[in-house]
């Protein structure tokens, strides 16, 4: 029994230092991706002048004519026509705005959410990979029996490696064999 729990605590050690390991470059690879995506956010939506937008509305009814015929068909509209044709589109684009806008905070809120989950998770990771490293040493000094059995509880929720080293853990912990090994007060 001597040889297992050396081998558990050894094994808890490589296992600590590889999820350590995987939740740094984890973290290192979320932390990039929210910079990404902030740095998309922050760019200003590009805004057509209203004209533009006039311009853009008489060529999709006019089936595509040039700039130049755009701004003579233009002049030739009377003040009124062309001041309502203004509003109009002047109308659209604000809707669209405000659209785009509504869609911009809708993201936001999501990446928001989903950044402070995966942070989370990757901030989990690292506890329980610096946890299971302590584990290993108190198993190999033969020392905290009951923290031993908590991080193997602990660990059965990291699925599935660590589901098998605490399964193994709580197993060999509980035995009668192991209880010789552990001083009278742990």
């Amino acid at each position: 029994m001597r040889g297992l729990l050396t081998a558990l605590g050894i094994i808890y050690i490589i296992y600590g230092a590889g999820k350590l390991f995987i939740s740094l470059f984890l973290s290192v690879s979320f932390i990039s991706m929210i910079g990404l995506l902030n740095e998309l956010d922050s760019e200003e939506p590009v805004t057509k002048s209203v004209q533009h937008a006039t311009f853009e509305f008489e060529a999709g009814q006019s089936g595509g004519r040039d700039v130049y015929s755009h701004s003579k068909r233009l002049e030739e509209l009377s003040e009124n026509s062309k001041n309502e044709l203004l509003a109009e589109n002047s109308q659209e684009v604000k809707t669209k705005n405000k659209k785009d806008e509504a869609r911009k905070n809708l993201n936001e809120s999501v990446s928001s959410i989903v950044s402070i989950v995966l942070l989370l998770q990757v901030a989990y990771g690292i506890l329980i990979s610096l946890l299971s490293i302590v584990n290993g040493i108190l198993l190999l000094k033969r020392k905290g029996k009951i923290f031993s059995i908590v991080i193997g509880c602990l660990n059965i929720l990291s699925f599935p490696c660590g589901s098998i080293l605490g399964i193994l853990a709580i197993v060999v912990l509980c035995n009668g064999e192991t209880q010789k090994l552990y001083p009278e007060n742990d």
